[in-house]
């Protein structure tokens, strides 16, 4: 058979396309025997809930020839009849934990040594697969493995698991090498999980861990069952297992809430009436529908209630806020109030002067939370040494002057004892007639960009407030500068012009010719 010359050529070119493009992917992608992962074994295959259970000898191996970096690792328990998500935990390469679900629940050791040459930058050194070198990252990009020799490296870890509800289950470990590669390895052996004979959170099983196991579990308390049945029916919802609380320091008070169901949620731990209870929420969000007394193992209903902030008064004598409050007086309420001034320290009064205990409030988000068995009136106490002062425009503002004004104005008698604009130092060009209302403007004008005003006052007893403002110069661009022809230019530019169509013409007739 004989094949042409071109389309042998084409065949060989086809060839070497095809091997470069399996030489680019395999290139790209990590082997999937880049790491190396184990579970562990668990210490034991069947405890009480509420009792931990250690996995040791849980292991990763990154081979050296690969160098893959390490963003963190992942150790999750699943439920072995449905594979079901129970628990979690994200932890460094170096044990230190990221986050874990539920809250508490795991414990890990690292118990191998990093060395220097490995991880000498900490969880900011890796390989970078587009430079192909070893150097450091910002934060957040995880271990790398920076070892030239190109040895394989494993690291050991025992990860303690406290268990919070019953059934068989096993455990998987992930590492997520890079933003879009993540390894996970085999099941664990399963191990099972069982509600304790005596009714309680943890108890006995015997011989020398059974006095192990009790000490654990001191102070826990469960859910009756008629407890659950009145949640069930007051808001339409199923809890399969007994929800419970432990208590963690061994202090014999109750910290911390577990819904096995994974349905209720804890908001706060509080104290009401020197018992301790925790506000739940039913619908996974940050409002409680209700409080658990755990010591009379009853329910409390709660009503959400927006508070109306009817009255704000400045005293810069005393230098406090005094905001009033007014809410639709029902049973227990749970008040969710604007916290305008959120760096400030509060106290809270009824309107018969009852001080709201700090344990029954809660500021987070821009928000003010108060549990209480309710007044119709409330007063908001602010303490403040010097109040932040307002800007003139807002921070924020885009400016397409190079030289704005902005006005700084404080609500008592301060000294501006120092002001940059990013940096550089504008003291001297702050200006005051009565030391409350400053101006500012540039002396020299402002290129287009972002610019952080900051300013340091000081009252007359020495406190001091430093508050910082951020604006944007955004001027327009310039057109092109017009090149200006004079016009003895354009009429010789012309007449050069009609010289070259006449001798072109006489050439084309035939008139002028070249001999």
């Amino acid at each position: 058979m004989v094949v042409k010359r071109g389309v042998k050529n084409k065949i060989i070119d086809l060839a070497v396309s095809i091997t470069l493009i399996i030489l680019i992917i395999s290139t790209l992608i990590p082997p999937a025997t880049a790491v190396y992962l184990s579970p562990g074994t668990p210490n034991k295959t069947s405890v009480n809930r509420g009792t931990t259970i250690t996995f040791e000898n849980v292991n990763l191996t990154i081979r050296g020839a690969e160098k893959i970096p390490v963003n963190y690792l992942n150790f999750s328990i699943f439920n072995k009849n449905n594979n079901k998500h129970i628990a979690h935990i994200h932890f460094y390469i170096n044990g230190t934990e990221i986050e874990d679900y539920p809250s508490g629940k795991f414990t890990v050791t690292n118990i191998t040594v990093l060395q220097d040459e490995w991880y000498g930058y900490g969880y900011r050194w890796g390989y970078d697969e587009q430079s192909s070198t070893n150097h450091s990252f910002g934060y957040g990009y995880g271990y790398g493995y920076g070892n030239g020799s190109y040895s394989d490296i494993t690291l050991l870890y025992t990860i303690t698991y406290t268990t919070h509800t019953t059934g068989t289950f096993y455990a998987k470990l992930f590492v997520n090498s890079t933003t879009t590669h993540t390894y996970q390895s085999g099941r664990s052996t399963y191990f099972t999980v069982t509600k304790p004979s005596g009714g309680g959170t943890g108890g006995p099983s015997g011989g020398e861990e059974e006095e192990e196991e009790e000490e654990e579990t001191a102070g826990g308390v469960e859910a009756s069952e008629d407890t659950i049945n009145n949640i069930e029916e007051q808001y339409d919802i199923t809890l399969e297992e007994p929800f419970y609380a432990n208590d963690t320091d061994g202090d014999g008070i109750v910290d911390t809430f577990t819904d096995p169901n994974n349905i209720l949620t804890p908001i706060s731990f509080v104290n009401i009436s020197g018992n301790t209870s925790f506000l739940i929420s039913t619908d996974n969000d940050e409002i409680p529908e209700f409080f658990w007394d755990t010591e009379e193992d009853s329910i409390t209903p709660v009503t959400y209630t927006p508070g109306e902030i009817t009255d704000t008064e400045i005293d810069t004598e005393n230098e406090t806020i005094t905001i009033t409050v007014n809410v639709n007086k029902t049973d227990w309420i749970y008040i969710e109030i604007t916290d305008q001034y959120p760096d400030l320290n509060i106290t809270i009064k009824t309107s018969d002067n009852r001080t709201i205990q700090p344990g029954m409030i809660w500021r987070k988000d821009g928000k003010i939370y108060v549990l209480d068995d309710p007044e119709t009136q409330y007063i908001i106490l602010y303490q403040y040494h010097i109040l932040e002062p307002s800007f003139d425009p807002a921070s924020g503002t885009i400016f397409y002057i190079s030289k704005p004004t902005i006005t700084i104005t404080y609500q008592e008698y301060v000294n501006i004892i120092s002001a940059t604009l990013n940096n550089l130092d504008i003291t001297t060009q702050i200006t005051t007639t009565d030391h409350k209302t400053f101006t500012f403007t540039p002396t020299s004008n402002l290129t287009s960009g972002t610019y952080t005003l900051t300013i340091k006052a000081e009252d007359l007893d020495g406190n001091t407030l430093t508050s910082t403002a951020t604006y944007i110069i955004q001027l327009p661009e310039k057109p092109p500068t017009a090149i200006e022809i004079p016009p003895w230019l354009i009429t010789v530019i012309i007449v050069i012009v009609v010289i070259i169509i006449i001798i072109a013409v006489l050439f084309k007739t035939g008139y002028l010719y070249i001999e």
